[in-house]
């Protein structure tokens, strides 16, 4: 019971700022992931953390389940990693929130929760791990809006224009992804 409790102290110990998160190669069945990271180990001895058990949690719900490859953490010290993983979606309505939530919220949180195998210098030990990351969402666009480079006429009806454009899109957040699929823009003209 007293190890439990310290390795939970440890894992509160331990301090995790997401600095990207690329979110690549979507499929049905999951996604690639490069997790850009600092993580601040405040305790005095060096160590290391991975987990083969992990789940990405949104709103409360699962996403899906991820492995963390072990990472050396040195002692009373901020480590940068950068790790690319596979994850397994096991809730695709959930995954699709996140990113519909992502799009127009200007904060969101995620978080990541199960079991962690922790180094305490050469000494592995299991404990539970539980963490949450605010993320910058895109905010709907509102901090730089989109300004198109570029438009040509494509089509039109009595009732419609249709539009070729090519558009520059800010993205403020840390979470990229190499394809957010089919985006509908409103474009006005004189007001």
């Amino acid at each position: 019971l007293l190890v439990q409790s310290t390795l939970q102290a440890v894992v509160a110990g331990v301090g995790i700022e997401l600095t990207a998160m690329a979110i690549h190669s979507v499929s049905d069945e999951g996604f690639e992931a490069t997790l850009n990271a600092s993580i601040d180990n405040r305790w005095l001895t060096s160590g290391g953390v991975s987990s083969d058990s992990l789940t990405m949690m949104f709103n409360g719900t699962a996403i899906g389940h991820l492995n963390l490859p072990r990472t050396d953490l040195k002692a009373m010290a901020t480590t940068s990693v950068s790790l690319n993983s596979t994850t397994v979606v096991e809730n695709v309505s959930q995954f699709t929130a996140f990113g519909t939530e992502l799009l127009v919220a200007d904060q969101l949180t995620v978080g990541w929760q199960g079991y962690a195998t922790l180094w305490v210098g050469s000494l592995p030990l299991t404990t539970h791990m539980e963490q949450s990351l605010a993320l910058p969402g895109v905010n709907g666009f509102a901090t730089k809006p989109p300004v198109v480079l570029k438009s040509s006429y494509v089509t039109s009806s009595k009732d419609s224009v249709t539009l070729g454009l090519k558009v520059a899109i800010f993205n403020p957040s840390v979470v990229s992804f190499d394809n957010v699929g089919g985006l509908g823009l409103d474009v006005y003209f004189d007001g």
